[in-house]
């Protein structure tokens, strides 16, 4: 299932993942077609369609999607966001290799980032057809974190 409690904290542009099998797989997405998500526990990251997002005031009991934004960009989160997700059930696809995105974290200049990860951290896809998937979600194994201070991990 997608949390309905996340923090926006980037424009995606591309993920790349391999399946069981080893076979490579890249979803590249247009500007401003995809935002970087992340739950208040840090232990699961989304790339979802950002027309399903719209801007509401920051509800109470929301801290630690605050503190998540706020380590993530080194500035306060002045507005919250709601998500409106079509399919929430996501089905593992293989194992995430980089994503790509851009944000204005720490400079507040938009800059270009790639995160490769090293470990084997699953990801899942909205559809089996990956051709009909439009939302992505990066799930920890064991309770650990996939961002902190100085951005995504794992």
């Amino acid at each position: 299932m997608i949390s309905r409690n996340l923090a926006l904290l980037a424009n995606a542009i591309s993920i790349t993942w391999k399946d069981d099998s080893g076979a490579g797989f890249i979803a590249r997405f247009s500007k401003n077609e995809q935002g970087l998500f992340i739950n208040g526990d840090r232990n699961a990251v989304y790339l979802l369609p950002l027309q399903s997002v719209r801007s509401v005031p920051v509800p109470t009991g929301s801290a630690a999607q605050k503190k998540a934004f706020q380590l993530f960009t080194a500035a306060p989160a002045r507005d919250a966001i709601e998500i409106n997700v079509k399919r929430s059930t996501l089905y593992k696809i293989g194992y995430a290799q980089e994503i790509e995105y851009e944000s204005d974290k720490w400079t507040g200049k938009r800059q270009i980032y790639f995160h490769t990860y090293t470990g084997k951290i699953p990801i899942y896809a909205d559809s089996k057809r990956l051709e009909k998937a439009d939302s992505f979600g990066l799930m920890a194994i064991n309770g650990r974190r996939l961002m902190n201070k100085r951005g995504l991990i794992g």
